[in-house]
Parts: structure tokens; C-alpha cells; sequence
């Protein structure tokens, strides 16, 4: 299974989303924004990231800018919301992109592919 460090500002979605990749087995460490995401990469680097894309602070965008500088091997994930509601990926440098609200199934889904690939 995969370490992932899972960063979103908001609360309830990030208990959530936590317990289900644990109880599918990985170990998961919780960032509230996205400068404590950072710190917990740079402290100890993960196998998988997992942003929001909209946050107060230290955006998605920037958070994947200063990991691909730290570490090229870390598969990137992005979860928003408004990616389903715009029906547009922006431009940036993650390997999947999930909408949120997001199910286990495809939560699941993702996080296979990034460890498969």
C-alpha cells in the first residue's frame, strides 16, 4: 500500500477521504492547507499526494509547483469541486484529476492508477 499525504481545507471532506484510503490500507497523514502539506512532505515524502485545488493560503497550483521542484517521483493527485462544475482541467502539472464530491469507487480507482503507473 501507499504513504499519501492528503491536503484540503476543508474538514468534514478530509476526515472523510482519510478513513477510506486507511481502511483500504494506506497509511495517510492530513494537512488542513497547503503549507502544512508541505511541511509534512518535505518532514517525511510521501508516495502520493492528494490537493485540493482551491485553498486559502497556499493554493493547489502552488502546492504542486514546490513538489514537483522537491521530488519528480511524486505521483500528484487534485481534488475540486470545481472541476465538475467548470467541466475544464486547468493547466497544471498532476498526474489524475478527481471531482469532488468524490466516491470510494473512484477514489479507489485513482489511487490505483497513480500506483500502477
Amino acid at each position: 500500500m501507499a504513504s499519501i499525504i492528503l491536503i484540503d481545507d476543508y474538514d468534514h471532506f478530509r476526515m472523510i477521504t482519510s478513513m477510506m484510503l486507511e481502511n483500504s490500507g494506506h497509511e495517510v497523514r492530513v494537512a488542513n492547507n497547503g503549507e502544512n502539506g508541505l511541511k509534512l512532505f518535505k518532514d517525511e515524502p510521501a508516495d502520493i499526494v492528494i490537493t485540493d485545488l482551491h485553498m486559502p493560503g497556499i493554493d493547489g497550483i502552488d502546492v504542486i509547483v514546490e513538489l514537483r521542484r522537491i521530488s519528480s517521483d511524486v505521483k500528484i493527485a487534485v481534488m475540486s469541486g470545481f472541476l465538475e462544475q467548470s467541466g475544464e482541467i486547468p493547466d497544471i502539472d498532476a498526474d489524475i484529476f478527481i471531482a469532488k464530491p468524490v466516491s470510494s469507487k473512484n477514489l479507489y480507482a485513482a489511487i490505483n492508477k497513480l500506483l500502477s503507473s
